[in-house]
């Protein structure tokens, strides 16, 4: 058995399994590939999802060489959000509500991994948070703003094992001194809650209060749908901002799939913040809304039928059947 690691940080709040693999390397190596071959020699580790993927055996290694618990080693990883956030993770396809990297040859395409510039500025050793890789947080509720995904100077996405982090790794532009966006207010009460409801700390609204919270989280994917993905989302877009303030225009997606893990951290922010009125009052605000915007059943109900809770088909049925 190995011994323990002369340096061996604990995970911290709700850090990521990459993030806190990244510090424990930092610290007894100069070089991660070095530390990374010689703790697992023979292994690719950076050149996938190692959040998504999390071997058991690089997890249970960590976990031993650092000293901590293997459950609080398994939390870092996106794994541990099964059965709340996500049925399971898809390790061949794209996962719902994980957002993608794009990795193609070591090169990461996509702004998979998020950040808050405040956050990182004020950490006394930077790291990432695993709820920066959800598709279904776009802001942080602890400064206020809205999250970035690529570089303010090049574009390129954060790959924080490349380079010196927290600067990109292309141009070197530092993360930390990203511009502050400040978030819309109902999006960032909405996104606070979810992150709650994640970390076990709170459970769905009020008026959700009866359903587990995978089933709260399939409801609020089938309305982002609705309104980012659907033939009448422009005109209920333009139906709740015209009542309640926002922008309607329609989403830019990244690439040829319409999906939430497809938005960048701005234009999912945008939709959260239309999706936060339609939550808001439920069912009765939803149902005025999409009634108003011809948003009737059977454009209500497109998408994936399997995975749309019995909580919104009812009121769909009930409210939305037309005339």
């Amino acid at each position: 058995m190995k011994p323990l690691l002369p340096w061996r940080p604990k995970p911290q709040v709700d850090e990521l399994l990459s993030s806190w693999l990244l510090r424990v390397a930092h610290g007894n190596s100069p070089k991660l590939q070095t530390f990374s071959h010689l703790i697992w020699p023979g292994r690719q580790l950076w050149n996938r999802d190692l959040d998504a993927m999390a071997p058991r055996d690089v997890v249970n290694d960590l976990a031993r060489l650092t000293g901590t618990g293997e459950n609080e080693a398994w939390a870092t990883t996106l794994y541990s959000l099964e059965g709340i956030l996500y049925e399971r993770i898809r390790i061949t396809n794209a996962s719902r509500w994980i957002l993608p990297l794009g990795i193609y040859h070591r090169t990461r395409r996509r702004g998979g991994q998020q950040w808050c510039a405040i956050c990182l500025s004020t950490d006394r050793q930077a790291y990432y948070r695993k709820n920066w890789r959800l598709a279904i947080v776009s802001t942080c509720s602890k400064h206020g703003i809205v999250l970035a995904d690529r570089c303010i100077d090049c574009g390129s996405p954060a790959v924080p094992h490349q380079g010196l982090d927290p600067c990109c790794h292309v141009c070197g532009s530092d993360r930390r001194s990203y511009p502050h966006v400040i978030a819309d207010s109902k999006a960032l009460q909405l996104e606070h809650n979810f992150r709650e409801i994640l970390a076990g700390r709170a459970h769905p609204p009020e008026a959700f209060s009866n359903i587990y919270p995978l089933a709260f989280f399939n409801l609020v994917r089938q309305i982002l749908s609705i309104v980012t993905a659907n033939p009448r989302a422009q005109r209920l877009r333009e139906t709740v901002c015209r009542h309640n303030g926002g922008d309607p225009s329609e989403p830019i997606f990244e690439g040829i799939i319409s999906a939430p893990e497809f938005l960048s951290s701005s234009e999912r922010h945008r939709m959260m913040a239309i999706v936060a009125q339609l939550l808001d009052g439920w069912p009765y605000k939803f149902v005025a809304l999409c009634a108003e915007a011809g948003m009737w059943r059977s454009w209500a109900l497109r998408g994936d039928r399997s995975s749309i809770p019995f909580e919104y088909t009812t009121v769909v049925d009930r409210y939305l059947h037309g005339t």
